[in-house]
């Protein structure tokens, strides 16, 4: 098991068709949009280069499954995007750099553009940012808001464990909403052994901090459950059940007037942590970014693991 201890203190890019839609690709990542039914991957290629163990491992799942989605709320009635009441207006496509679609559900169209940024947690633009636009292209006023579930999912294994800042390794289906909703959320797979990790930058310009960030089985995210009540659900580093993990961030609501447009923006970066063993028992991952301004507060997450087998408890403090 481990324990989280949290305090607060270019290359080449390719844009092309692929069998799933559209996709961009670095020497970093690739980001997919399923031209059908509207859903988004995220894998490695070459990852963090000095890790070669997360070399072509997913970050977010798609596929040809709906999983990584974009849902939208309109008066109370959720649709998803690429869903059977959603129309394409611009079907998802891959061009300099941007991977992107328009689609139409009942007067309010959804916009998504995906790109590549620098990210302070790696080297290089090892961060996609997600960008949605909404507009009312009706004569009324709506009310809206938009979810978007990632379905995470670190190389082999679909039970990636969430980290929270200030909160450590979830233990529960956890919901933050408003000025709970943490600076960002981690994943790790071992401390020992950090094949993949990942960040999802929550707060700070030019991102959008969610309304609510839900953390929960994947499975309770549904079409027909926009938000389900939250459930006293074990969810753990350890011990999941079940175990497909995910999370949703919900945007909103807001009142649309006809003719306007509102925009949502979320990242999820690869993560280089510093691992280093503290004798035979004990192997630690520190996340920080690599620079901050001058007399910025930044998050320092430090994540301690036992590396012997579960009977052998160890005393230990940061």
């Amino acid at each position: 098991m481990y324990r989280v201890f949290a305090f607060s203190f270019v290359p080449f890019i390719v844009a092309t068709g692929s069998t799933y839609g559209a996709e961009i690709k670095n020497d970093r990542l690739a980001f997919t949009i399923n031209e059908f039914n509207g859903s988004y991957a995220l894998k490695t290629t070459g990852g963090v280069p000095k890790y070669k163990t997360d070399d072509d491992r997913y970050l977010l799942y798609a596929e040809e499954l709906p999983t990584s989605t974009t849902t939208v709320l309109i008066d109370g009635e959720p649709s998803r995007v690429g869903g059977p009441k959603s129309k394409w207006i611009v079907r998802p496509r891959a061009a300099a750099g941007v991977a992107s679609y328009a689609a139409e559900i009942d007067s309010i169209r959804v916009m998504l553009d995906a790109r590549f940024v620098t990210t302070p947690y790696a080297d290089g633009p090892a961060a996609v940012r997600l960008h949605w636009l909404v507009r009312n292209t009706g004569t009324s006023s709506r009310k809206i808001q938009i979810r978007a579930v990632l379905d995470t999912f670190l190389g082999a294994a679909d039970d990636a464990s969430f980290v929270i800042p200030g909160v450590g390794a979830l233990q529960r289906e956890t919901l933050h909403s408003k000025k709970e909703v943490p600076d960002f959320w981690f994943s790790l797979q071992k401390p020992a052994a950090p094949a993949s990790a990942m960040i999802g930058r929550l707060r700070g310009a030019p991102l959008t901090t969610p309304d609510v960030a839900f953390f929960a089985a994947f499975g309770r995210f549904t079409d027909s459950v926009y938000l389900p009540e939250i459930e006293d659900k074990g969810f753990s580093a350890t011990s999941l059940a079940p175990s497909d993990t995910g999370c949703a961030l919900y945007f909103g609501p807001e009142d649309l007037a006809a003719g306007s447009l509102i925009g949502y923006t979320t990242e999820i970066s690869l993560v280089d942590p510093v691992v280093a063993d503290v004798g035979e028992a004990v192997a630690l991952a520190v996340v920080a970014p690599s620079y901050a301004a001058p007399d910025q507060e930044f998050p320092l997450t430090v994540i301690a693991e036992n590396v012997l087998d579960s009977k052998s408890v160890r005393k230990f403090r940061v």
